[in-house]
């Protein structure tokens, strides 16, 4: 009997170990489920909790130190999200999805060196990945290198010619240096392959209306228009000026009255809807906006406005 009682103790302890201070109970299938379902749903908070018991029960499973790192990413807690991913890193350096992800961390911290340098290992894991190649052109372009941007656009658009990304980078860059030609050529490239692209569309049409080509600068924005409705400040005074250079000065007038009662510089809209009303007979207007175009204090074109405000 005594025996039996000094036993007593011991069997509660080990059939309640939890209670006793024993090791904490391995997790179950249910309990990494669960983290699932919360990723599938958007719950990062709730899956990041279940996820710590699923790495702590095992540790060397990369896909939970994955997870945790992206619940910590759309959390917004980059610091946490970062020292998972470099840990990753420690464990192998040519981790190309530990890689993609620290990148865009660094990113997102406006760390655009750390960034690049991601994208430069991920480019010598794998030259011919074109998104690597865009991606670091991006980096550059944001950090004012210009010329090492185009240089990665361009690899990144010969490995894929139907980037639509790359093709517009190239686009812009090639009209900021004034490449027009070279321009107009990529961007029609990728209005082959998606003919109603609003941004390609918004990019030929300031590429055209550069060079001077007034009726396929008014073309591009009745397409515009077409799609979107668009009837911005900057799309109604390019149409006016095209319209004016075209000889439909009602046209010119009608698209530069309300853009010139928008603009932040309104000398050039008084400018042109002067000229267009002078060709319309209208002279009181005329005179009206050629001098309001003086009163902006235009330098470089003041003899040509005092010209035309002699002539009306």
């Amino acid at each position: 009997m005594r025996t039996a009682l000094l036993l007593f103790p011991v069997l509660i302890c080990f059939c309640c170990a939890p209670l006793c201070g024993q090791s904490p109970a391995i997790p179950t299938d249910s309990a990494c489920e669960a983290a699932s379902q919360y990723l599938s749903a958007y719950r990062y908070a709730q899956a990041l909790n279940a996820l710590g018991a699923c790495y702590q029960h095992d540790p060397d499973n990369l896909v939970y130190l994955q997870q945790k790192a992206l619940c910590y990413r759309q959390l917004g807690q980059l610091p946490e999200a970062r020292d998972i991913y470099q840990q990753m890193l420690q464990r192998d350096s040519t981790q190309v999805q530990a890689l993609n992800r620290l990148a865009l961390v660094f990113r997102r911290e406006k760390n655009l060196r750390e960034a690049a340098n991601c994208y430069q290992q991920l480019i010598a894991l794998d030259s011919l990945n074109s998104y690597y190649q865009r991606e670091l052109a991006s980096l550059l372009q944001e950090q004012g290198d210009i010329v090492g941007a185009l240089a990665f656009y361009q690899k990144a658009y010969r490995l894929n010619p139907r980037d639509l990304e790359s093709i517009m980078a190239l686009g812009r860059i090639y009209q900021e240096l004034k490449l027009y030609p070279l321009a107009d050529s990529i961007l029609q490239e990728g209005r082959a392959l998606d003919g109603n692209n609003l941004a390609l569309l918004h990019l030929q049409f300031r590429n055209t209306y550069q060079v001077k080509n007034y009726q396929r600068t008014l073309d591009l924005g009745e397409k515009i228009l077409s799609l979107s409705g668009d009837s911005t400040t900057a799309l109604r005074k390019l149409m006016g000026i095209a319209h004016f250079h075209q000889g439909h000065f009602e046209a010119a007038v009608a698209c530069l009255t309300p853009a010139v009662e928008q603009s932040n510089k309104p000398e050039y809209l008084h400018y042109y809807l002067g000229l267009a009303h002078r060709e319309l007979g209208h002279l009181n207007r005329s005179v009206e906006h050629l001098e309001k175009a003086l009163e902006e204090g235009i330098t470089a074109n003041l003899a040509v406005y005092y010209t035309n405000l002699a002539i009306s």
